[in-house]
């Protein structure tokens, strides 16, 4: 159509002026400025996966600070580059959106800087919103609890199997109380190190920076995947949820029967999006 001075001016003017509405009475709402965000997001994508003592954890894959960085085949970062995502993994997200098959929690209010409280609501929103089982519900909030590896701490140092195993018999009862803070899920994997934040990487990123985690993973207790968008209602350092030492603000995670390769397409495209200009000023 013609411009006009009442057009929009910017690709998130367009996408702002697309979510507007009206209401029956033809009352017109249009997102307000105040509750959108300029501030750089960093995107981190954790897939669900087992660690060499055989227990299961998540394992972050892929980051994004505007530009895409993976780890390769040989477990070192990629160079940053532009995210291409599929149209398949785009229409599947769609599809779950449309298909009711999403949790949506949003101005979440968590008051513990751990996963516990989110969990929480995540699973009574699934019993709720999904009409999931509640013995299915408490296991995906278990899933969800488990442990995080970073990719900058790496596997534990020790020499082989046997001093690993004979540090785990050493280990006093105060030391396991100490991880199981650390690691607040049902394990605590034996090749993690403590928590550290990755500060070296952490001078690349603006101040005042917030936190888009992404978990995709696949499970065998349901049927179809699932997705859970979370918008907490203040940013809020979650644990050891993140590589970096800043709040997060989102949490997408995908949930569901089958391989890591699909679902993790999905999350790559969730990341992209995350890290989208105009996606985030919206």
């Amino acid at each position: 159509g013609e411009w006009s001075a009442d057009s929009p001016k910017t690709p998130a003017d367009k996408v702002r002026t697309l979510l507007s509405r009206e209401d029956d009475e033809g009352t017109e709402y249009i997102l307000d400025d105040s509750i959108l965000s300029d501030r750089t997001l960093f995107c981190q994508l954790d897939q669900l996966c087992h660690f060499d003592d055989g227990v299961s954890g998540w394992k972050e894959t892929a980051r994004w600070l505007k530009y895409e960085e993976k780890v390769d085949s040989a477990n070192r970062w990629s160079k940053p580059h532009v995210s291409t995502t599929s149209l398949h993994s785009l229409t599947e997200i769609r599809r779950m959106f449309a298909d009711g098959d999403v949790i949506g929690l949003f101005d979440l209010d968590t008051k513990s800087n751990d996963m516990n409280g989110v969990t929480e609501k995540i699973a009574e929103a699934a019993r709720d919103q999904l009409d999931l089982a509640p013995e299915k519900a408490e296991q995906l909030a278990q899933v969800l609890l488990k442990p995080h590896k970073h990719k900058h701490r790496g596997v534990s140092k020790a020499k082989d199997a046997g001093s690993k195993k004979k540090l785990k018999m050493t280990m006093d009862l105060d030391q396991m109380n100490k991880r199981q803070q650390q690691y607040p899920g049902n394990s605590t994997p034996g090749d993690l190190k403590a928590y550290k934040p990755n500060k070296r990487f952490m001078k690349k990123i603006p101040h005042g920076s917030e936190v888009a985690n992404i978990m995709v993973g696949g499970v065998d207790f349901l049927k179809k995947p699932i997705a859970i968008f979370v918008r907490l209602g203040e940013a809020t350092k979650l644990a050891d949820l993140t590589e970096v030492d800043l709040p997060t603000r989102f949490l997408f995670i995908i949930a569901g029967p089958g391989e890591f390769s699909e679902l993790g397409e999905q999350g790559r495209a969730a990341g992209s999006l995350f890290s989208d200009k105009v996606f985030g000023s919206v």
